[in-house]
């Protein structure tokens, strides 16, 4: 049984070249608060839940777009009072002001996630780890698995929106760098508490898009990984069609718990 009581306040600017091709698109700002409890019936023991989100984000044409947000969700044991299966998540997302030479466009992207896990059970690991493209090190394939219960990711992208066309295809260059560092303790903790150096990606790219296609946007990327790639030499060429990034829209649903294991 869970109930949520929450504040938003949403605004919407406009915009372009920040995830389109010098499309007008909708930029989400404002503030959320919520708050969400509840009460677990299970045959090892009758757990309370508890969570709290914050999430703001301002946007100007002169400075750019600026996100944060910061999620706590634990459970509380009744019979003894103990803490359990606690997640701490947040995000940091800054986009530049859009620069502009001649009929070339371009932005700054800088995104930096973390999650941490904390009194999780010994089998629980976050599933999608560190290279699950776009969500980690874009790119990268381990050489062994890697089971994180904490991590932190950071992403920095460039964007350079070209003039030219070939047969309706937009083109724009683009430049990444990656890095994640992830903390395998079992139970979890700080991201910092792995001991282990992070792992990184570099690489350069070509975006196309074309809006009478059925795949509007897709990518070709040449990245660079200095440790624990499955390729010797550190280097993948791979395409993709996903777009790293999202906003949020500064909504809130139906109550429910948060999802250690999908993160």
């Amino acid at each position: 049984m869970l109930g949520s009581v929450g504040y938003s306040v949403r605004r919407y600017y406009k915009d372009k070249y920040l995830f389109g091709f010098g499309r007008t698109e909708d930029v989400p700002a404002g503030t959320l608060l919520s708050f969400t409890t509840g009460y677990e019936m299970n045959p090892v023991g009758p757990r309370r839940y508890f969570d709290a989100r914050i999430a703001a984000a301002g946007y100007s044409v002169r400075q750019g777009y600026l996100y944060g947000s910061l999620d706590f969700g634990t459970f509380q044991r009744i019979n003894d009072g103990g803490w359990e299966q606690g997640l701490l998540s947040g995000q940091f997302m800054y986009f530049t002001r859009r620069y502009r030479v001649g009929n070339y466009q371009s932005r700054h992207l800088l995104n930096t996630r973390v999650t941490a896990g904390f009194n999780r059970y010994p089998a629980e690991v976050l599933l999608s780890g560190i290279n699950s493209n776009p969500d980690g090190v874009r790119g990268f394939r381990p050489d062994g698995q890697i089971l994180a219960t904490s991590r932190l990711l950071a992403n920095y992208e460039g964007t350079v929106y070209t003039p030219l066309s070939l047969l309706g295809f937009r083109m724009a260059v683009l430049a990444f760098a990656d890095m994640a560092l992830v903390n395998e303790r079992i139970g979890g903790g700080s991201p910092f508490g792995g001991g282990s150096p992070p792992y990184t990606g570099f690489g350069l790219g070509l975006r196309f898009r074309n809006e009478l296609t059925v795949l509007r946007t897709f990518q070709f990327l040449l990245g660079y990984y200095p440790r624990g790639q499955l390729s010797a030499n550190g280097l993948r060429l791979f395409e993709t069609n996903r777009d790293a990034y999202q906003f949020s829209d500064f909504s809130f649903g139906q109550p429910s718990v948060v999802q250690y294991s999908a993160q």
